[in-house]
């Protein structure tokens, strides 16, 4: 049985808010971002294309900002697939000895940490609340 959210405590109303605020603010600068990066590609002399790594940097930003979307609705899997497009970029990030720090990166996790928690503590809140229930049934 799924318990209402009137029953559930304020800090995890407040968490699952505060993920959902923090991933709004982040994405119009994603946006802009993918859309900076996209306009200021430059495909070699002679050449019609631009390098395939500055076209998955787009495709990644992409990845990210439908993780956050997801998150909205499905807290686990928009942080997965979150979390999923921090690694990729991790990876690109030490194979091509890219200019941009970890820390700029690692602010863009916050989102995906916060997602994760809320799912993980509204999951520990439902499963309390059934066994509360299923105790009181005993009992009576």
């Amino acid at each position: 049985m799924e318990s209402s959210d009137q029953n559930k405590p304020q800090a995890l109303k407040i968490l699952r808010l505060s993920a959902r605020i923090i991933s709004i603010l982040l994405i119009p600068f994603c946006v802009f971002g993918a859309l900076v990066w996209a306009f200021m590609l430059n495909p070699k002399v002679g050449s019609n294309y631009a390098p395939l790594k500055d076209y998955l940097i787009v495709f990644s930003i992409g990845i990210y900002i439908i993780g956050l979307l997801i998150g909205f609705k499905w807290e686990l899997w928009g942080a997965l697939i979150s979390l999923l497009w921090f690694v990729a970029v991790l990876i690109y990030l030490i194979y091509f000895n890219s200019g941009i720090t970890i820390f700029y990166l690692s602010i863009l996790l916050v989102p995906c940490i916060l997602y994760m928690l809320s799912w993980y503590l509204h999951r520990e809140f439902r499963i309390n609340q059934q066994n509360k229930e299923e105790n009181l049934n005993l009992t009576e």
